[in-house]
């Protein structure tokens, strides 16, 4: 950052790396420096309306959308952050309102669908967060995004832990190892193969992500704990 005080990406990147320890307060400074010397990057603004809402700053994230949106960065990006307000506000009608924005997008009908779904396994709506993921799934990889299909099967196998569904959640995680050794899915796999008994396995999968990424911040202290 001293070498280079103009370029936005290192406080951002930085930023990041604090909000994946928890220092949220860092990570929003860092979001505002980012801001500041790039107003006109979309990105710049997603990064601080995530900053606020992790520390449930909620009117200060809803009026970075509306700067946003009156800077012309308007984008389905930023619905998905209303999407995020209108959940912790539990604003139904309006989650109604951007999901179906956001359905009507370009490549976005499976995020909204994966959002909706965790939606539904917070209010403990079971069976339809199960079918919402599944569409979710089906939908990428009818669009050819293998890699993102895994990542979000690997999360319903942690989804499917957390509900006490064990074997489904084992089967589901296999299904995902078996598809993709990428980091995320590996780690996300781990974490639900530990939750539905399979210690074992999860062990050898998490030795496995700290060898081959031994210098990775994220992976050591969001996924590892080490």
């Amino acid at each position: 950052m001293q070498a280079y005080p103009r370029d936005d990406a290192a406080p951002y990147n930085l930023a990041n790396v604090y909000s994946h320890l928890g220092d949220h307060e860092k990570a929003l400074a860092l979001k505002q420096q980012s801001l500041r010397l790039t107003p006109d990057d979309p990105t710049s603004y997603w990064g601080l309306i995530d900053a606020y809402i992790a520390l449930n700053r909620l009117d200060e994230a809803q009026a970075t959308i509306k700067e946003a949106q009156a800077r012309n960065l308007d984008s389905p990006t930023i619905h998905s952050r209303f999407y995020e307000l209108d959940f912790l506000q539990h604003n139904n009608e309006a989650m109604e309102r951007e999901t179906a924005y956001l359905i009507g997008q370009p490549w976005w009908p499976p995020f909204a669908l994966y959002s909706e779904s965790e939606t539904a396994t917070f209010s403990g709506q079971i069976s339809k967060a199960r079918e919402l993921m599944n569409r979710a799934i089906e939908e990428l990889k009818r669009r050819g995004n293998t890699q993102m299909a895994t990542g979000f099967l690997a999360q319903a196998a942690f989804d499917e832990a957390l509900w006490g569904n064990l074997p489904v959640a084992r089967q589901k995680a296999d299904d995902a190892l078996a598809m993709s050794d990428e980091k995320h899915v590996q780690a996300t796999s781990a974490i639900a193969l530990a939750l539905s008994g399979d210690s074992a396995k999860a062990t050898r999968l998490g030795d496995d992500l700290e060898h081959r990424f031994p210098e990775d911040t994220s992976m050591r202290f969001y996924y590892l704990l080490k």
